[in-house]
């Protein structure tokens, strides 16, 4: 279920989440603070799309059914190597915050996601690397 709130071609986030409610409420939440983004509910959706949108910042779930958030990163890192990846998880402990910073994130937040910080990371995220190519 792929979702596109951008008319313009470059997009601001990629959310993979495979929760639903999650991707649903993501969505509103980055179109109201006045982001583009694409959702995808599975890591094999984001990767079998045929489009390479040009996007700045991901926002993975780390427990995904299928591919894991571990593997999207290194891929992700690979495909849109300027793109910053945001982990979140449900279940964070020293170990994956340091495996998913180690694997390319630039952040790991906890589920349920607070808006505000939520929201300051990804700004933070979007900046790290400039605006993406061709936007």
């Amino acid at each position: 279920m792929k979702t596109h709130s951008s008319e313009t071609g470059c997009t601001d986030v990629v959310v993979i989440e495979d929760d639903e409610a999650v991707r649903d409420s993501l969505q509103v939440l980055l179109q109201a603070a006045g982001l583009t983004s694409i959702v995808y509910s599975s890591a094999e959706e984001f990767l079998a799309s045929p489009e390479d949108p040009n996007y700045a910042c991901a926002l993975l779930d780390l427990h995904l059914p299928g591919l894991d958030g571990f593997e999207v990163l290194k891929i992700l890192s690979e495909r849109q190597p300027k793109c910053s990846a945001i982990v979140i998880t449900g279940q964070p402990d020293a170990f994956t915050r340091d495996r998913a910073l180690e694997a390319g994130a630039v952040a790991l937040l906890e589920k349920p996601l607070r808006e505000r910080v939520l929201l300051e990371t990804i700004q933070k995220a979007l900046t790290a690397h400039g605006p993406p190519l061709a936007c």
